[in-house]
């Protein structure tokens, strides 16, 4: 299982994010663009570690809920999604230590296993235990290997608008400093400030309290929600 260190980047339009695509491979000649997918997303409560089990025990097989089973062990909190990416459907549980933010925290641990099952079938699943959908989510997502060890991604999503995220998986047991770092430093490179948890907690949460409103569309916040989202934070 693998420790995933991401962080997070709003991008102003297309004409941004194409530039910074173009920034991107200034820095990594060897940068492979590997696919582009139309992802949509289902966001759920905070479950406990036991409703989580008892998913797991209906959606994965021994190997993987013995998986399961170790990141509940060594994570604090926890949160399951589901989505597809355009055919294929995949199941999620991302963990943090106590106190942090599973759904934005720069450091998770996280089990995605593939599902031969229809994204409905998985919500049932998720929801039949009593963890409670929140929202769902459309997006259009491009993705880059920039070198062996960093990721990138570039989408458009329903709310949100323009976004980045930069990653790099390291091993369950390896340090994240030195991986913290070095997405810092790249994103200093390419001209990048960092979405901070506070902020895409705000967004979040508006998002989940008005998704009916963008989901599937072209929608976005609009300036006088970006303000208040952004109020006291600068």
């Amino acid at each position: 299982m693998k420790r995933e260190i991401e962080k997070k980047y709003l991008i102003s339009d297309i004409q941004a994010r194409e530039a910074l695509v173009a920034k991107l491979g200034q820095l990594y000649p060897d940068m492979k663009h590997t696919g582009n997918k139309v992802i949509i997303s289902y966001f759920y409560q905070k479950a406990t570690a036991q409703q989580i089990l008892e998913i797991g025990k209906k959606l994965l097989d021994a190997e993987r809920l013995t998986d399961l089973k170790r990141l509940l062990k060594n994570t604090g909190e926890q949160v399951v999604k589901c989505r597809s990416v355009d055919a294929e459907v995949q199941f999620a549980v991302k963990g943090t230590k106590l106190g942090d933010d599973p759904v934005h925290a720069a450091d998770r641990l996280e089990l995605e296993v593939v599902l031969d099952k229809d994204i409905e079938s998985v919500n049932q699943v998720i929801t039949d235990v009593g963890v409670k959908l929140v929202s769902k989510w459309s997006a259009k997502r491009d993705f880059y290997n920039l070198d062996n060890q960093v990721k990138a991604e570039f989408e458009f999503v329903s709310g949100y608008g323009h976004k980045a995220e930069l990653e790099i998986m390291v091993e369950e047991d390896q340090s994240t400093e030195a991986a913290l770092k070095a997405l810092d430093e790249l994103a200093a490179k390419a001209g990048l400030t960092v979405a901070t948890d506070q902020l895409m907690g705000r967004m979040y949460k508006y998002y989940c309290d008005h998704w009916q409103e963008y989901f599937n569309t072209q929608n976005t916040f609009s300036n006088q929600i970006w303000a208040e989202l952004k109020k006291d934070l600068d």
